[in-house]
């Protein structure tokens, strides 16, 4: 066993790390079980395209593998990149983002009922 049974939500690994979930607190550890990235969000996705959508309070915003904040926190919700583009939420309306955190007010913009 490479990593002790220890977290009690976890996410698959993805570009060599994985979320976790340690005292409420979601961080990431490297595929040796190191913590990498100090739990201190209170959700993480997984990494897709070298950046992770993480929680804190109510917003998300997006974290580099460092753990650096690159796309601060102001989204109602988010959902990986892929293709370069991560689908948010802000109110009733669901956009794209690139990845300096730029909305896409293109035809893709949709707003929900």
């Amino acid at each position: 066993m490479v990593i002790n049974p220890q977290f009690p939500q976890f996410t698959f690994f993805s570009e060599g790390l994985a979320a976790v979930e340690l005292d409420n607190k979601y961080g990431f550890i490297d595929r040796s079980g190191q913590m990498v990235i100090n739990p201190k969000f209170d959700y993480a996705y997984r990494f897709r395209e070298g950046l992770a959508a993480v929680k804190l309070g109510n917003k998300w915003g997006f974290i580099d593998r460092s753990g650096k904040m690159v796309i601060n926190p102001q989204f109602d919700s988010a959902g990986s990149f892929r293709g370069g583009l991560a689908e948010v939420e802000l109110g009733d309306s669901s956009y794209q983002i690139n990845k300096q955190g730029q909305i896409l007010l293109d035809p893709t913009c949709v707003a929900r009922p």
